[in-house]
């Protein structure tokens, strides 16, 4: 009977050895492991625009602000970002769009180009009835605008390796 007792212990003992461990700490996306550079722009963004991030599927993120404006963050590292500005303050939303594009070109980098255009393009935006270009294209980087209704300016940058 006690060499059964002793065999069922040392069972035990071992496959507590070799089964995965469960951590019940806070995990982040996962992108911290794979992209330290959003992390970084995350942690930035967090601190001037009180913007928290969350999940939104694999190798996407959702950042929102409580202001109303929303970053997705899609890929490990980050290949594409949407910026998504409440537009009922048309000045307001083009002065924050302005504001987040540091970071952005931070998380993106490439070719000056793009950026002084994106800022030229947001800036047109103002006007609701100005005819404003579309999209833009150099090197590695795409900028164009989309369709947010007048609820929305949306900005989308993409970067192709």
């Amino acid at each position: 009977m006690q060499a059964r007792h002793l065999v069922g212990a040392l069972a035990l003992a071992l496959s507590g050895c070799i089964s995965p461990s469960v951590s019940l700490a806070p995990t982040s996306s996962g992108h911290s492991a794979h992209d330290p550079l959003a992390e970084e722009v995350k942690t930035g963004l967090a601190d001037a625009f009180a913007m928290s991030f969350e999940p939104a599927g694999p190798h996407h993120e959702l950042g929102t602000a409580p202001d109303g404006v929303q970053l997705d963050l899609v890929g490990v590292p980050v290949e594409e970002v949407v910026l998504s500005l409440p537009s009922e303050d048309r000045s307001a939303a083009v002065e924050t769009g302005l504001a987040y594009l540091p970071h952005l070109r931070q998380l993106l980098d490439g070719p000056d180009a793009v950026w002084d255009w994106t800022a030229e393009a947001l800036a047109c935006r103002e006007d609701l009835g100005a005819d404003c270009e579309m999209s833009f294209a150099q090197g590695n980087l795409t900028a164009h605008f989309t369709d947010g209704g007048e609820d929305f300016l949306v900005l989308v940058i993409t970067r192709e390796e």
